[in-house]
């Protein structure tokens, strides 16, 4: 009984040290051209599921994991940009 309740305490412990350790990305996505915000454009974590949409100010805001390294930017009538995270807590782009 004492080793499951230190094991369902170590899984608690762990469970909230990763949670923790995430990190919030914000920034606003514009066309090169013109320098007006995009709405509606996919903003990814590179290899999983979490991704975010950027609203009608092109702004978004993303919660990655320790370990993500690049985020894809997609939407119709742009190229796709991938770009480094990098520790950074704010990335702005342009798209073309």
């Amino acid at each position: 009984m004492r080793k499951q309740i230190l094991f369902m305490l170590f899984a608690l412990f762990t469970c909230c040290v990763a949670s923790y350790a995430q990190t919030k990305i914000r920034g606003v996505v514009t066309d090169y051209t013109n320098k007006n915000p995009v709405p509606g454009v996919t903003v990814q974590v590179k290899g999983s599921k979490t991704g975010v949409i950027t609203d009608k100010d092109g702004s978004y805001e993303i919660t990655v994991a320790p370990n993500a390294t690049l985020l894809v930017f997609e939407s119709t009538s742009y190229r796709t940009k991938e770009i480094a995270i990098s520790g950074r807590s704010e990335i702005n782009i342009e798209l073309e």
